[in-house]
């Protein structure tokens, strides 16, 4: 056991001051598995781009190789780091020379862990500026930790950190205090318990208790824990704690995806420790923004919605305010319900977004008005027309008809020829419900072309173009293949060159595979309905496959709103969004309501429902949602009324959650 002391004459900042300058989550980045020998040039890149280091953290498995865990901070202002890491492998007879010297130039430990590899205890140091009043140990056994607690909460000492590490087959702690000069309270600390016996011992009341550490350490093969807490100051009342909490028994994929979906809730990490063979991780988090209560109300809004997930699975939804990304989170199960590992959803997860494709297949024909290749007002079929003769009817003999003019050798049915780009984008070409091409996609596996051949031929007008709305699959398949032929390129290749990309919309958007499911797609159900459709070919009217997050990138750069630039220009989103005048809620390929004061698209499958929307009230808000069950009878069938999901409830769900707190101010995006 080694004692060190280190004298000063500041103080670090106390977590209300630290706090006000934290402006984003996305400052942080945590990474996991450095290799040693890696360690020096990841957090010499990390550097150079603004970071600093706030936590590192020693592990090995099996001893075969030594791994660095850490947490990076994107610095505020320029100037060097307020704090920095120095060697990976200080034994414990290093320390007291080298903070002692490193007390001479105003520099003391911010934290200190200890870690063994291969046997040999080491130590692994943060440095941070300034003088502090301090002492230090290590090697400590768990007899003497407790017994130095009390000693220096006698003398003012203020325990700061500690971390468990193995010297054999006997657990040994090293940890830091610092002289109390304000008003804040004794930590409670609690070591050495194990997994079974955290809700004893390792838990503490969230009303009164800040989580600050909670690490594990495994010695002999058996797997303990650390966990530190700050009261809430006395007497009430005081302002409320952060929401903070500590997460054992983390994987590495599922600590991958939780980083995530934390961040993108306002979430930030504070502490990481990986410990044991099978490599897993205890971490420490805490809320910038949302307090625990406001947490809980969120859950239980959703949950409520989903019934704890056997109503919905899984569903995906992420909230804009003012163009900013302000909260964006999963719930439920990604994978399915017998899956080992189960899989949760995160904002990551992707999901079938169906006839939500509608309004990024319009505003790719509104790039093309733009750029003045197409006009709103151009006809679709016939001589003259965007697609001539193509996929008119070949006549060859025709009584009273000159044989040597080629246009009269093709026909198409009555008023086919006045169909135009307005009316499909309407829905008021003519066609009705049964011009739909699921079927024939699915079960006739025809590609775009040949169905519209099929339905020009075949499927004769319902009404005269521009005079009855008929909600149409049909016509945004004929406007898919219309941006295919007028750019000489395939209708996604097209989307993504005009509309995602200058959006800044994730290539990780992209169309369904009819080749099985594509990777981070969420389980759909009821389990196989829907596994042999062709989602590729649905592409126009329905097959984009992506995410919450993407969905609003797409829809903060078409929004008329004046902070980012829109991929249309303004002229041109207000004739995208100008009412029909044969059904006032619909516009090109858009569709609102003046009484909800929203404009948007909803999408519905089997089992698979979404919804994008901008509101219209002139409170900014925007969001998008995304669930894994549809209209299929079978998810229905012997449960009660209120289990079928209706588009309406689901907006209004989403719209209740909007309601619940105040968002932050920061950006996700």
């Amino acid at each position: 056991m080694i004692g060190l002391v280190f004298w000063a004459l500041g103080l670090s900042l106390p977590w209300a001051s630290i706090q006000a300058t934290i402006t984003n989550p996305l400052n942080f980045e945590v990474r996991i598995d450095i290799p040693a020998d890696s360690y020096v040039s990841v957090v010499a890149d990390y550097s150079s781009n603004g970071y600093q280091l706030n936590w590192v953290s020693g592990h090995a498995y099996n001893d075969s190789a030594l791994y660095f865990s850490c947490i990076f901070e994107k610095k505020l202002s320029s100037g060097p780091p307020e704090q920095w890491a120095g060697r990976l492998d200080y034994s414990a007879s290093d320390l007291y020379a080298v903070i002692t010297a490193y007390d001479t130039i105003n520099v003391h430990p911010a934290l200190l862990n200890g870690y063994t590899f291969r046997g040999v205890d080491y130590y692994v140091i943060i440095w941070k500026s300034g003088k502090v009043d301090g002492r230090s140990w290590v090697l400590m056994t768990g007899d003497v930790f407790s017994a130095r607690v009390e000693e220096y909460k006698r003398e003012g000492y203020l325990l700061k950190h500690v971390s468990g590490y193995a010297v054999g087959d006997e657990p040994r702690f090293a940890a830091l205090w610092e002289r109390n000069t304000t008003v804040v309270p004794e930590p409670v600390i609690r070591y050495g318990f194990t997994r079974s016996e955290r809700l004893t011992k390792g838990m503490r009341d969230v009303r009164t208790h800040r989580s600050i550490l909670l690490s594990g350490y495994t010695v002999g093969g058996i797997d303990y824990f650390i966990a530190l807490w700050e009261r809430r100051l006395e007497p009430d009342p005081a302002p409320p704690l952060p929401n903070t909490f500590g997460l054992l028994d983390l994987s590495r994929d599922r600590l991958e995806r939780l980083k995530e979906q934390l961040m993108y809730q306002g979430v930030i990490p504070r502490s990481l420790s990986g410990y044991n063979a099978a490599g897993h991780f205890a971490a420490t988090w805490e809320s910038l923004f949302y307090s625990a209560e406001d947490a809980v109300n969120i859950d239980n809004h959703v949950g409520q919605f989903t019934n704890w997930g056997t109503r919905i699975p899984a569903l995906s939804v992420a909230i804009t305010k003012d163009e900013r990304l302000v909260y964006a989170s999963g719930f439920g199960l990604a994978s399915r319900w017998d899956a080992i590992p189960q899989i949760m959803v995160s904002p990551r997860t992707r999901f079938r977004i169906a006839s939500v494709s509608k309004i990024i297949t319009a505003t790719a024909i509104m790039t093309l008005v733009e750029a003045g290749r197409i006009h709103l007002s151009d006809h679709v079929f016939g001589p003259g027309s965007l697609t001539g003769d193509r996929y008119a009817t070949y006549v060859p003999h025709r009584p009273n008809v000159d044989p040597n003019i080629l246009e009269h050798q093709y026909e198409y049915s009555a008023g086919i020829e006045d169909i135009t780009v307005q009316h499909l984008l309407e829905h008021t070409s003519g066609w009705d419900d049964i011009s739909n091409p699921i079927i024939i996609i699915n079960v006739d596996r025809w590609d775009s072309i040949r169905i519209i051949e099929d339905t020009v031929a075949n499927v004769p007008l319902a009404h005269p173009p521009g005079t009855h709305f008929d909600y149409s699959n049909f016509g945004f398949l004929v406007l898919g293949q219309l941006i295919a032929d007028l750019t000489n390129t395939d209708y996604e290749t097209y989307v993504r060159t005009a509309v995602l990309d200058p959006a800044g919309v994730s290539p990780r958007f992209q169309l369904a595979s009819n080749d099985g499911q594509l990777p981070d797609v969420v389980t759909y159900y009821p389990l196989d309905l829907t596994n042999a459709n062709r989602w590729h070919e649905y592409g126009a009217f329905g097959g984009w496959v992506g995410t919450p997050i993407d969905l609003m990138r797409f829809s903060v750069h078409v929004d008329g709103m004046p902070g980012r630039k829109d991929v249309l220009n303004a002229t041109t989103e207000g004739a995208m969004w100008a009412p029909s005048q044969v059904e006032p809620t619909q516009s090109l390929g858009w569709w609102g309501d003046e009484e909800e004061k929203f404009r948007g698209h909803d999408g519905e499958l089997p089992d698979a429902r979404s919804w994008l929307i901008q509101k219209t009230d002139g409170s900014g808000y925007g969001f998008a949602v995304c669930i894994n069950v549809g209209t299929a009878k079978e998810w229905t069938v012997d449960k009660p009324d209120w289990w079928k999901v209706g588009a309406t409830e689901l907006r209004e769900m989403v719209e209740g959650l909007i309601k619940l707190v105040k968002w932050p101010e920061y950006d996700l995006f």
